[in-house]
């Protein structure tokens, strides 16, 4: 079907424009070749040119509302021609008959037919074509549209999730207790956060623009530039470094660093930042402690083991394990660490009782400690501390106490000694104030007695009762260390060689005596008749223990100060010298080792022994600042060991006065000499009366030094001798005697009393080198005395 008009319109107009055109372009040419510019002054070449760019202009638009026109009629015309095909039958042909002109136009008629029918079945063909094409184009449109839609509703939804995180990674950014860098390659700092001026001390806007770098101590500097290459390389660090505070003060910090790439290419370096000097502080401060527990761990001298409890599916503590042990521990147990620590309670003491480890792991799960004292291990005396450090652990502290009871021992031994010595130094000091009357009133009776007096017999038996009455008294003072002793500087060897036979005599002739006795054996300072007591006890007492005979040996040495360590250095600058006296009898059980010294302790029964050997021998040692010490075994025999500190000074031993019979009493008269007698004991001050008139003496008595006083005071005649008890009812007789002798410096003085104490002053006496008595004394010896007193010369 055709629309008249319509294509000689769409022709003429196409030609037009293409003549427009042409000339345009033939101008434009022409000018160009011309060598005229392009828009010349020439109005009518402008106007040529103006002419061509409007045909241009207009033939471009004109093309493109034709094609806009031809896609609108495109569907028209695909629909106009599908309405031709369906209302023309081209299936129809001209009858050919006819005449020749007739059948030649019938011809050509059939064949434009056929031309048209293959025509319109090419049409219909194409217009299929157009059809499914125009459907997939349509599907393909609503496809693309549906996929354009979602992606932007995707991409609005990417954009609020990312404002959101960017608002939360922001928060968490400001929030965080860590410091945060964000850091360009260069190490640059781009951003931080506010606890970053916390750790620094600088605000965000100075630390903008700075470098990383120079936050760091001098000497962290080039490392955190190697840093800064390793993190551009992929690596994320973590590591600590010392940082300068904005005031100076050097922090120690823990620093993450990563790198993270961006979208453009480049990369940006997130840093974590964490302040940790307070607990590097913290952290330095444990391993010091740590250090000094180790080290007193490991040196202290108790023995401490840290446990840890086994226990069943009931909870009941059925073993424990060493977890730790320190060396004093190990040399208990005589056992290398390795062969302690992991193994179970019973593998290292299998006699634990299930009483003991019950007992421990109530430690170990209720923490209450525990406390066992003493306790016998090893062969030693212990305390035992139990606690528990931490739930189902337990240590064990062992303090070794062995030395401690021993020593208390010997303190509760040495004050039980000091209490009867006490109590035996008052009991002799009052039997010798009775013994000095019996004595002394006795010898006065025999001496006025004839020898041929019936009585005479009887005396002497009262005499010799009252003597051994004395012997009793001095035993007690030695052993409670009162007894007045004459030191002189002598050697031991010589006093047990003077000896020897009478301790010969003593243990009989089936018992054999051996002397080892060392050469150049140094001096002490003793009481000679003190120290051959001692012999002659220890050699009596060896002698009892070999009832069917043996061997006693005794023998000498020098020994050092630092062998001699019970004594107290001080006591012995110059060393010691060691006695021993050894037996091979019975021996001395160990249940009675530490009673033998014991006053009034006895094995020998009450018909052979009063118990005060040994006890005597102890207290005339220690008086000369001395120790004595037994080894003994049943069926080995014993061994005592004296020490005696070396005299200070070299010398020689004082000469044994010749041996001479001294002179009787009524050899000693007196020359009226004026006495004054100071003495509180009734019975002493009589007989002391008594005999001083008898040998011509002029006797005064007072009972206190007040009375004496007096007594001076009213009398017009000086007196010759003061003698006087050491311990008065008011003040000591030494008082007296300095106070009196201020008076009348050549006042003779005389001392007496029956056993030297601390309220005494007999160290003064010695020093001063007053004569003394002790009582009892004889009726011989007082006289022989005051006898040696009055013959001395006396300054003017």
């Amino acid at each position: 079907m055709r629309f008249p008009g319509t294509g000689s319109f769409r022709v003429f107009l196409g030609g037009a424009f293409a003549w427009a055109a042409f000339c345009a372009c033939a101008a434009l040419a022409a000018n160009a070749m011309a060598g005229r510019p392009l828009l010349s002054a020439d109005p009518d070449a402008r106007g040529i040119y103006l002419l061509a760019i409007m045909t241009l202009l207009g033939g471009v638009v004109g093309i493109l509302a034709f094609v806009r026109l031809a896609r609108k009629r495109l569907v028209h015309l695909t629909r106009s021609v599908q309405a031709i095909r369906t209302a023309t039958d081209l299936n129809l042909r001209v009858d050919e008959t006819g005449p020749a002109d007739q059948r030649e136009l019938s011809a050509e008629i059939n064949a434009m037919l056929d031309t048209l029918q293959q025509m319109q079945e090419q049409l219909a063909d194409s217009n299929t074509e157009l059809l499914n094409l125009l459907d997939a184009r349509t599907a393909e449109a609503g496809v693309t549209k549906q996929a354009l839609a979602e992606d932007v509703a995707r991409r609005i939804r990417s954009a609020q999730v990312a404002r959101k995180r960017g608002r939360i990674y922001r928060t968490i950014h400001e929030l965080s207790p860590s410091g945060i860098f964000l850091l360009s390659e260069e190490g640059v700092i781009l951003d931080v956060n506010a606890a970053v001026s916390g750790i620094l001390g600088y605000s965000r806007e100075e630390l903008l623009g700075r470098t990383i770098a120079t936050l760091s101590a001098p000497e962290e500097r080039d490392r955190a530039k190697d840093n800064l290459k390793r993190i551009l390389n992929g690596e994320t660090l973590s590591h600590e470094v010392r940082n300068i505070r904005k005031d100076g003060e050097t922090r120690f910090v823990q620093l993450r660093e990563r790198a993270i790439p961006l979208d453009d290419g480049h990369r940006q370096i997130v840093v974590m930042i964490d302040d940790i000097t307070e607990r590097r502080t913290n952290e330095e401060r444990l391993r010091k402690s740590e250090e000094r527990y180790h080290a007193l761990f490991n040196t202290m001298s108790s023995a401490l083991a840290l446990h840890e409890v086994i226990t069943d599916e009931q909870g009941r503590v059925t073993d424990f394990i060493f977890t730790d042990i320190n060396p004093s521990f190990l040399r208990l147990l005589g056992r290398e660490r390795d062969q302690v620590i992991g193994r179970r309670g019973f593998e290292i003491f299998p006699q634990m009782t299930p009483e003991w480890l019950a007992r421990l792991g109530r430690v170990a799960l209720t923490g209450q400690e525990d406390m066992v004292q003493p306790v016998e291990l090893f062969g030693r005396q212990f305390t035992l501390f139990i606690y528990s450090p931490t739930h189902r652990q337990f240590a064990t502290n062992l303090a070794d106490i062995t030395e401690r009871i021993e020593l208390r021992e010997q303190l509760l031994q040495s004050q039980k000694m000091e209490v009867i010595g006490r109590l035996a130094g008052g009991v002799a000091h009052d039997f010798n104030n009775l013994l000095q009357a019996i004595t002394g009133f006795s010898q006065l009776l025999l001496e006025s007695l004839d020898s041929a007096s019936p009585c005479r017999g009887d005396v002497l038996e009262i005499d010799k009762a009252a003597r051994r009455a004395t012997t009793l008294t001095r035993q007690l003072l030695a052993f409670s260390r009162r007894q007045v002793f004459e030191t002189k500087v002598i050697n031991i060897n010589d006093l047990i060689t003077g000896l020897d036979k009478m301790f010969r005599r003593l243990i009989g002739a089936d018992i054999q005596l051996t002397l080892h006795l060392a050469k150049n054996l140094s001096p002490v300072r003793a009481d000679p008749g003190q120290i051959e007591q001692v012999l002659a006890n220890l050699v009596v007492n060896a002698r009892d223990a070999m009832a069917t005979g043996g061997e006693v040996t005794i023998a000498t040495r020098n020994l050092p100060r630092a062998a001699g360590d019970s004594l107290a250095p001080d006591s012995a600058p110059e060393g010691f010298i060691e006695v021993t006296i050894r037996d091979t009898g019975h021996g001395i059980p160990e249940a009675i080792r530490e009673q033998i010294f014991e006053p009034f302790f006895t094995t020998k029964g009450a018909a052979r022994g009063t118990g005060l050997g040994l006890s005597v021998v102890y207290g005339i040692i220690t008086q000369h600042e001395g120790t004595i010490s037994v080894d003994s075994a049943e069926g080995v025999g014993s061994t005592f060991r004296i020490l005696l500190p070396i005299a200070p000074d070299t010398a020689p031993k004082e000469a044994a006065p010749p041996d001479e019979t001294p002179p009787r009493a009524s050899e000693l008269r007196g020359n009226g000499q004026r006495i004054l007698l100071v003495e509180d004991e009734p019975g002493v001050r009589d007989f002391v009366l008594s005999a001083l008139r008898q040998y011509g003496y002029q006797p005064f008595a007072a009972d206190t030094c007040a009375a004496a006083r007096d007594m001076i005071r009213q009398s017009t005649t000086p007196f010759d001798l003061l003698f006087t008890d050491m311990i008065l009812p008011d003040e000591t007789g030494l008082a007296l005697a300095e106070s009196l002798l201020t008076q009348q410096p050549n006042l003779r003085i005389l001392f007496t009393s029956g056993y030297m104490d601390e309220r005494s002053r007999w160290s003064i006496i010695q020093d001063h080198g007053h004569p003394f008595i002790q009582k009892p004394y004889s009726l011989d010896h007082l006289l022989q005395t005051l006898h040696n007193l009055f013959a001395e010369t006396r300054p003017a």
